[in-house]
């Protein structure tokens, strides 16, 4: 089992439901839908960190959905320089 967290764009068809999807934000204020869970096998199209730490994690992109395997949720949400949306108060 691996943990998987993925960022989708709000502006992309739904894959992710609103339901069960909260919504973060990036620095631009992009919202994404985003999700974490364990997967029998990692999917070929998400980054896995590399053992050296060399390589940074790719970046939330309001035109992809971005996959990061093998790290803790919050810490892949962070890495792809996201942020939960503030409170409306």
């Amino acid at each position: 089992m691996i943990r998987v967290t993925i960022a989708e764009p709000v502006a992309l068809p739904v894959v992710l439901t609103p339901e069960n999807a909260p919504l973060w934000q990036d620095g631009q204020g992009n919202l994404y839908r985003v999700a974490s869970g364990m997967y029998e096998d990692c999917p070929l199209d998400a980054w896995v960190p590399d053992p050296d730490g060399l390589a940074a994690p790719p970046q939330a992109s309001p035109d992809a959905t971005v996959q990061i395997a093998a790290m803790d949720g919050l810490a892949a949400l962070a890495a792809m320089g996201l942020q939960p949306l503030p409170d409306a108060d």
